[in-house]
């Protein structure tokens, strides 16, 4: 029944992870240096949905939102978005809470027989906008006192995006599971770019990826 459905058939999984805030951040007094994350732990809910209406179409739904965690970090509070270098004395420890995150996947399938099958993707994105806290009066260069406000690190962070993509799939777990050959293996290209973004800083991505999956019982038997 599973290699050969009919009429309409779904199921349904949920997930969840807790990631810790492992990556750094970009020392304040390093103008120049690259961090490897936000350093911030999250949790994060998922949602599996597959549809499928009889032998040959197959729509997977996929659902991702991430909490992410406050935390206090010692930053240079600039004025707006553009200022790229600010001065020593803006550094200051301020409250921070990334903005969360919703990701939505749409990927319908056709199955053209056993062994091809062409898919595309749909793919939408929303960051939404971060929060800082702390408000601070500090000596300027001239020796005057001026007042700065962390919010302003809040400016273009919220952004959207949306991404297509098409892909095929050669797979011999049909044939398989009948008996038709000895080696389960799936190879896939995939092309995904994006197509439209919004808000804040949001890089045009193209990706190719090619997957090569090899399918092997442990414990023996089919």
């Amino acid at each position: 029944q599973r290699l050969t459905p009919n009429g309409f058939k779904w199921r349904q999984s949920v997930g969840g992870v807790f990631r810790l805030g492992t990556g750094t951040l970009p020392a304040p007094d390093d103008l120049t240096g690259l961090g490897t994350g936000d350093h911030t732990n999250a949790v994060e809910v998922r949602s599996y949905t597959d549809l499928l209406y009889g032998p040959h179409f197959w729509m997977s739904l996929v659902a991702r939102y991430t909490m992410q965690m406050a935390d206090q970090r010692v930053m240079r509070i600039t004025d707006s978005p553009d200022q790229v270098f600010a001065a020593a004395y803006r550094q200051e420890t301020v409250k921070r809470d990334l903005g969360d995150e919703f990701n939505l996947e749409i990927t319908p399938r056709w199955s053209i027989n056993d062994f091809v099958g062409l898919a595309g993707q749909y793919s939408y994105r929303r960051k939404f906008s971060d929060a800082y806290t702390g408000n601070f009066t500090v000596t300027n260069l001239a020796g005057q006192q001026v007042a700065i406000d962390a919010a302003t690190l809040d400016l273009n962070t919220e952004a959207r995006e949306h991404r297509l993509g098409l892909g095929a799939t050669y797979s011999t777990l049909a044939a398989f599971e009948q008996g038709k050959t000895r080696v389960p293996v799936e190879i896939t290209y995939f092309h995904t770019q994006t197509t439209l973004g919004s808000g804040g800083s949001v890089p045009k991505v193209t990706l190719d990826r090619v997957e090569v999956r090899w399918y092997w019982r442990v414990f023996g038997g089919r």
